[in-house]
């Protein structure tokens, strides 16, 4: 039934365009609308589905996509296996695009200034990001994370997360859509970035 009411709810919150209207007389014969209503042709559908089990179909398949994409989320794509070193900085100053206020509406950051955000806080672990499907580049990042101690992030651009954070008993992460590795510019795993006075360094790391 919770199906039926969403399905009908996003029925009646579609939008509607604002229309000014003027009263321009009657032109001739007037004739009642014949067309049977439009919502309780929909009511009827759903009743009908409902009756047939499709809502609940529609709700366990639902359920079972999203345990498999917590699971497995889809691969981030065009990201290949780094069989060549290569290094950059890259700058994380950002312009702001609008003043930035306080609860009380007072401008502590005008647009257009430039901030680093490394000039207030340091990256306290590096992040490595691999394809977790390849044993090689997941036995590296064990060996670098053992190497800082601890301190460093693993970030999956593929393969199943749940069953490697089960596994190691600590969370690993996942590079969802890609949002990471499109903005730090890397296109082969494993990768690592770490922090190097302002900037951050990037590293594609071959095994």
């Amino acid at each position: 039934m919770a199906g039926f009411l969403l399905l009908l709810c996003s029925v009646l919150h579609a939008p509607f365009s604002d229309a000014v209207a003027a009263d321009l007389g009657v032109h001739g014969q007037v004739f009642p609308v014949a067309e049977p209503d439009m919502l309780e042709m929909i009511m009827a559908k759903l009743r009908q589905m409902e009756a047939e089990g499709k809502i609940t179909e529609m709700q366990e398949g639902l359920k079972s996509r999203t345990a498999a994409y917590a699971v497995r989320p889809p691969a981030v794509p065009g990201i290949g296996t780094a069989v060549q070193a290569r290094s950059w900085l890259h700058d994380p100053a950002v312009v702001l695009n609008r003043d930035l206020q306080d609860q009380d509406g007072n401008v502590f950051q005008k647009s257009g200034r430039r901030i680093n955000p490394l000039d207030y806080i340091n990256l306290s672990q590096q992040m490595l990001f691999i394809n977790g499907d390849d044993e090689k580049q997941v036995a590296w990042a064990k060996r670098t994370e053992n190497a800082l101690g601890g301190r460093a992030k693993i970030i999956l651009v593929r393969g199943a997360v749940a069953d490697h954070s089960r596994r190691e008993g600590k969370p690993y992460y996942f590079d969802q859509g890609g949002k990471l590795t499109e903005r730090f510019g890397i296109r082969n795993v494993p990768a690592l970035i770490r922090q190097e006075g302002r900037y951050l360094r990037i590293e594609e790391v071959p095994q």
